[in-house]
């Protein structure tokens, strides 16, 4: 008996490839690439706040702020801050110039991406802040 009575069974058996086997997706040309930050509660909450009249998430706020520091001058001089050892992030998605600007400084600052992220979006927060009040 090894002829099977459903004929869909006696056909031989094919493996499918997976996408990893195919070959990978295209990557598009705009995407982003997305820098998870740590930040102090204060720092969050002042972001949070400042984000809703200006922007629609506090992601693009963010962005935005440092896309705005890596366009300045003076960006390579700013002061060291201390990175904080909360378990609170907030994201920035950064386009691929913006973040091989984001490279270099943090390479020359010494410094993982995260924290020359967090070092520029702090000055320039408090900057906002100065500027405001």
């Amino acid at each position: 008996m090894s002829k099977n009575l459903n004929p869909m069974f006696s056909k031989p058996v094919t493996k499918r490839t997976s996408s990893s086997e195919r070959g990978s997706r295209k990557k598009r040309s705009d995407s982003k690439r997305d820098i998870k930050v740590r930040v102090s509660l204060v720092e969050k909450s002042e972001l949070k706040i400042r984000a809703l009249s200006i922007s629609p998430s506090i992601t693009s706020y963010t962005s935005t702020l440092v896309e705005e520091g890596l366009s300045r001058g003076y960006i390579n001089f700013l002061p060291e801050l201390d990175y904080p050892n909360e378990r609170l992030y907030v994201h920035v998605k950064l386009s691929k110039e913006h973040y091989d600007k984001l490279v270099v400084l943090a390479a020359e600052w010494d410094c993982s991406i995260r924290r020359a992220t967090h070092r520029i979006l702090i000055s320039l927060l408090t900057e906002k802040r100065g500027s405001v009040a």
